[in-house]
């Protein structure tokens, strides 16, 4: 899949890998599939107001 955060970067993660994305101000983050295979995608708010 690939992060693109909204600033217009971007980076791909593969399978079984795990990142902590922290956007705490700003417009977050967009995520998409980048080939057609099916994806699971798990995201878990962290800090007091989770």
């Amino acid at each position: 899949m690939q992060i693109t955060a909204s600033d217009g970067e971007a980076r791909e993660i593969g399978a079984g890998e795990v990142i902590l994305v922290e956007d705490t101000t700003g417009k977050g983050h967009l995520s998409k599939s980048v080939s057609s295979a099916l994806r699971h995608s798990i995201f878990i708010p962290l800090g007091p107001d989770a």
